[in-house]
């Protein structure tokens, strides 16, 4: 499932495609509004969406799922408005980290979505940051990178792994520090 985004005028999108493997199909439901920089990750048969940059530059913080046929907003307490947070699905679980807030500044929190509702869990782990990587690894989440919060310049090369419970920093050598990079997982 692709969402959103922006085109080459810099105009928001906020249309559905699917590809199922030689085409791509249009679905024309309703849905999120038109925004860039959300996340979306796979949950429970179908893919949840959050947050995001949207028209005026405002920042979202509103929940979706995807059915495979349309889009549902999901109601309920979650995490605050934001964009470029990382996300990624984890067993049952869906885990997102960090983002960008409404006045531009960078997250550090943690939040589950089991299907229904959002939990933050509060633990230490990584550094606030936005544009962060994170891709499903042998029953956890591995995060990489990022932008940080020093400046625009601080591109970041930290490896963490989320078991469900706590974060772990893995100190490896690497790829070199970058943001908005894409990660996935092999096999899963």
């Amino acid at each position: 499932v692709l969402f959103g985004g922006v085109n080459d005028t810099l105009g928001l999108l906020g249309d559905t495609w699917v590809w199922d493997g030689a085409t791509w199909t249009q679905h024309n439901a309703p849905g999120p509004s038109v925004r860039l920089a959300p996340s979306m990750a796979s949950s429970g048969g179908g893919v949840l969406l959050f947050g995001g940059s949207g028209a005026s530059c405002s920042v979202l913080g509103d929940t979706w799922t995807w059915s495979g046929a349309a889009w549902r907003r999901q109601a309920g307490p979650g995490p605050s408005a934001r964009s470029a947070s990382a996300m990624a699905r984890q067993n049952d679980t869906v885990v997102l980290f960090g983002g960008m807030g409404e006045a531009g500044n960078l997250l550090d929190d943690t939040w589950t979505w089991d299907g229904a509702t959002w939990t933050e869990q509060s633990v230490p782990g990584p550094s606030a940051r936005a544009w962060a990587s994170m891709a499903a690894l042998d029953g956890g989440v591995v995060l990489f990178g990022g932008l940080g919060a020093d400046s625009l310049s601080d591109f970041l090369g930290d490896t963490w792994i989320w078991d469900g419970r706590r974060w772990t920093q893995k100190h490896v050598i690497g790829p070199s520090p970058r943001q908005a990079a894409a990660m996935a997982t092999v096999g899963l």
